[in-house]
């Protein structure tokens, strides 16, 4: 990790956790019983607050002083720079390639056992996720090599519907109804076999109806007047 531009080894597994928890709350204090939970969960120990007095003294000496400070509110710190926070004004501003420069793997891996680390790497997870899909959604009607992207992506997130309109247009916009439409069945199915009928039915259809509606749009020449194409012949029609 860094702090002033300095590369810093704050110590133990719970010196980093303590180091991450306090950076992720962005320069704004987080009192002793919160850090207690956050760092020991259910096993606490019997003195946790000079347990915790410890290793934040432990870990104070391994920072650039005055970066881990105390105050009448909790503990700050001061001077770090956080990826996640750069991650969360990107992707908010509408930067989605340059906030997925950031990322750097999984989030959190080496703090993840600790109790406020699951939530706050889920939350970063879904970051990413939003930036993937403003990055490719900038090229999903002229780039056709977005669809293999997408189909990865569906395959790795099969419940995340903006995955599936990004697939589904990006299908229909290279004029691959047929598939489009295809995709979009087999996804109702999965949907339904896998318990999520709710989804399946009023929710998550309908949130994809746009790609349906744009895989049964018009076709390129070549598409147009092959009714084949663009349906499929229904069980009443053979």
């Amino acid at each position: 990790m860094r702090a002033d531009d300095q590369e810093v080894d704050p110590g133990g597994p719970r010196n980093r956790a303590l180091v991450v928890r306090l950076a992720l709350a962005g320069g704004r204090p987080v009192s002793a019983s919160t850090l207690i939970d956050d760092l020991w969960g259910l096993d606490v120990p019997a003195d946790a607050v000079n347990a915790l007095q410890s290793v934040v003294s432990r870990t104070r000496r391994r920072l650039p002083p005055g970066a881990l400070v105390s105050t009448p509110a909790g503990y700050v710190l001061h001077g770090a720079n956080v990826d996640a926070h750069e991650l969360e004004h990107l992707v908010s501003t509408g930067r989605a390639v340059e906030a997925l420069s950031l990322w750097r793997g999984d989030a959190l891996v080496d703090v993840i056992e600790f109790p406020f680390a699951p939530s706050a790497a889920t939350r970063l997870e879904e970051l990413r996720l939003t930036a993937v899909e403003s990055a490719v959604a900038a090229r999903v009607r002229t780039d056709p090599t977005v669809i293999a992207e997408l189909a990865q992506l569906t395959a790795d997130h099969p419940y995340r519907d903006g995955f599936w309109r990004l697939y589904l247009t990006a299908l229909a916009a290279q004029g691959r109804a047929n598939e489009a439409l295809a995709a979009y069945d087999r996804l109702r199915t999965e949907l339904a076999d896998a318990g999520h009928r709710a989804v399946a039915g009023a929710a998550g259809t309908a949130r994809l109806d746009p790609a349906r509606r744009a895989a049964r749009a018009p076709q390129p020449p070549g598409v147009a007047g092959r009714p084949e194409l663009v349906r499929r012949p229904r069980t009443g029609d053979r």
